[in-house]
């Protein structure tokens, strides 16, 4: 298994991230791959999962209340016959993308906590 996490936090309130990730998450099927969302617990949590042949793509964002802010923490997990070998080959570039993803519903003077590791 292979396994990427992120830790940052934001300045608005969990509700108001929230509203803005919400227009963004999605299920779906391709030829490839299907999408479908695992759990969906509004503000607080929402996970998808990703199933490809031999690997499954878990990602998880949970929104937790700080202060006036809201702690974000994204993981990344695939699983299966090939997902470390998926994590290998497209887990850095996934894990940017997310990073990316993440980076824009917090804030551009914001960056990941020191605890955020790719493992």
């Amino acid at each position: 298994m292979w396994e990427f996490s992120l830790v940052t936090t934001a300045d608005a309130p969990p509700e108001q991230l929230w509203a803005a990730v919400g227009t963004e998450t999605a299920a779906g099927r391709g030829r490839w791959v299907r999408v479908t969302v695992e759990d969906c617990s509004p503000p607080r949590r929402f996970a998808n999962v990703a199933r490809m042949p031999l690997v499954r793509v878990r990602t998880v964002h949970e929104f937790e209340p700080v202060g006036r802010g809201t702690r974000v923490r994204v993981v990344v997990q695939s699983s299966g016959p090939l997902g470390l070998l998926w994590g290998c080959l497209f887990g850095e570039r996934h894990a940017r993308g997310v990073a990316e993803w993440t980076h824009r519903f917090v804030g551009p003077d914001r960056q990941p906590d020191p605890a955020a590791a790719v493992a």
